[in-house]
């Protein structure tokens, strides 16, 4: 599944060895589902599309205009703050 109203912006950088990393930018990213599986025998179908379809857009949307971090990184450390 693809379609025009899956895509994000968001930025992000890479880290190097020495201490070294580049600077924070961005790109445009579309996003692609396959989905593969037996048929639903009462449905007639693998997946609701339209489940599937509310779902990506959801995900896509809470990303869209974010800096994307690895979680779990040697080189620098993520923690998760409170709301105020």
């Amino acid at each position: 599944m693809t379609k025009d109203y899956l895509v994000f912006a968001s930025a992000h950088f890479i880290t190097f060895p020495g201490h070294r990393c580049e600077k924070l930018h961005g790109h445009n990213y579309r996003t692609r589902v396959v989905v593969e599986g037996g048929l639903d025998p009462e449905a007639h179908y693998v997946v609701d599309f339209s489940m599937l379809k509310d779902l990506m857009k959801r995900l896509t949307d809470e990303i869209d205009h974010r800096v994307l971090l690895l979680w779990r990184a040697r080189r620098f450390r993520c923690a998760r703050r409170a709301r105020r």
